[in-house]
């Protein structure tokens, strides 16, 4: 508002407050001359747009990547709390094959001593149910979508079942399909 004054009252002096040269079109330059963009946006986008990066998330975009996943949003996964206490984790969602695929990752400061994964039959047409044991606690969970839980030394993955998104995270990160 300040500035607008002020330059509302240079020009009612009669005065420019913005020296402005007189500039000629040169055929040469004017045709190489391009715009830079102001804020480039460089990675996946993150919510929330202030969240940490941890080191480990590159690791988890190049395995997805080479999946044929683009990344372009990285997240605060909801599984932060699940092994019992927080723990540094990620969720990963990009395109693949024009749908939304991605991943949840734990970054495990210990790894986990027992851990069993079991799919269930679904409670009704279209649904998929399972249990997981980490540890000793054992959670029961259901969704429409189909997915794989994953896990190694340094990570615990819960992805979409996608064959390629999966194999890919085993063989980056080193990772096994827990027994049920």
């Amino acid at each position: 508002m300040f500035f607008s004054l002020m330059l509302l009252a240079a020009a009612l002096s009669g005065c420019s407050p913005i020296a402005t040269p007189q500039v000629t079109a040169s055929p040469v330059a004017s045709a190489a001359v391009t715009p830079q963009p102001s804020a480039a946006r460089v990675g996946p986008s993150r919510e929330p747009a202030d969240l940490s990066r941890f080191p480990e998330e590159q690791a988890v975009i190049d395995a997805l990547t080479s999946a044929g996943l683009r990344v372009d949003l990285i997240g605060a996964s909801k599984w932060e709390g699940y092994l019992g206490t927080k723990q540094r984790a990620r969720v990963f969602i990009g395109d693949l094959d024009g749908r939304r695929a991605g991943a949840d990752v734990i970054f495990l400061d210990a790894p986990i001593s027992e851990i069993r994964y079991c799919r269930l039959q679904g409670p009704q047409p279209g649904f998929r149910a399972w249990t997981l044991t980490v540890n000793g606690r054992e959670t029961r969970g259901e969704g429409t979508y189909p997915s794989t839980v994953l896990y190694g030394q340094r990570h615990f993955v819960f992805a979409f079942d996608d064959v390629r998104v999966r194999d890919a995270l085993q063989s980056a990160l080193g990772l096994s399909v827990p027994p049920c």
